[in-house]
């Protein structure tokens, strides 16, 4: 665990299988866990250590290695897209798929609030928002603090490499996010990834345009193999990485 301020925490889980990195983010009347990690470890014990308010969770996206715990937690919110949205029942039940989990387990959760894309959510003398940031899933979000210039991104950036080649994945939309935040942000912001070593260099966002551009118009020269079942393109420039669908 590495406080960044007294108020936000980096929940690191070096010998997990995956390297997740999960966030605390903390205000006087409540406070957001984004991300629940793999589920190796239990979280409850040790973000309840870290603060006396009440905990609402938001997923970064729904992959397996983010949602996992997430049965230790009462409150979860969602981002209100509408086809997820639709998909809860009267008391706000959930039912993962297959494809957005890629496992089998969780099979299902609460959604007790669902917050609109750029939604101002008070945690008490701390505002942050949720934008849906879509491009490596559908329903990926990203928490934004303008206040205190952080940009809590998910598996949209960390320092690795990137995935757009799985179930979900969308080329253009990841694009058009990334353009995104860096029209809107920039480089004031400290950026976090969830995996590996937390903090993120600006410069990789504008580097990804590039290797977006790179791969348009067909001036990158990919490698070929199978990941986890799936035909991909590996594309790589100054250091960047990002694995497709065969293009």
């Amino acid at each position: 665990m590495e406080k960044v301020d007294c108020a936000t925490y980096i929940i690191a889980e070096p010998q997990g299988s995956q390297y997740n990195v999960n966030f605390l983010i903390a205000g006087n009347e409540r406070a957001v866990l984004f991300d629940t990690g793999l589920g190796e470890a239990s979280l409850y014990h040790l973000v309840d250590s870290l603060t006396n308010v009440p905990v609402t969770v938001v997923f970064s996206h729904f992959h397996f290695d983010h949602v996992g715990n997430t049965q230790e937690f009462d409150q979860h919110a969602f981002i209100d897209l509408e086809y997820l949205h639709e998909r809860a029942d009267a008391g706000g039940n959930f039912e993962f798929t297959f494809q957005e989990v890629l496992a089998s387990s969780p099979s299902e959760v609460v959604v007790n609030e669902w917050w609109g894309d750029g939604q101002a959510i008070d945690l008490g003398e701390r505002t942050i928002s949720l934008w849906n940031i879509p491009g490596h899933t559908p329903e990926s979000v990203a928490i934004v603090d303008s206040d205190r210039k952080y940009f809590f991104a998910g598996d949209f950036m960390y320092n690795g490499t990137l995935y757009a080649f799985l179930p979900g994945n969308d080329l253009p939309a990841y694009e058009a996010s990334t353009e995104r935040i860096i029209q809107e942000l920039g480089s004031e912001y400290t950026y976090f990834g969830a995996h590996s070593s937390p903090r993120v260099e600006f410069n990789k966002f504008e580097t990804l345009i590039d290797l977006f551009a790179c791969i348009e118009d067909g001036s990158c020269t990919p490698t070929a193999f199978n990941a986890f079942g799936y035909p991909v393109s590996s594309y790589s420039l100054n250091g960047l990485t990002i694995w497709t669908e065969p293009q």
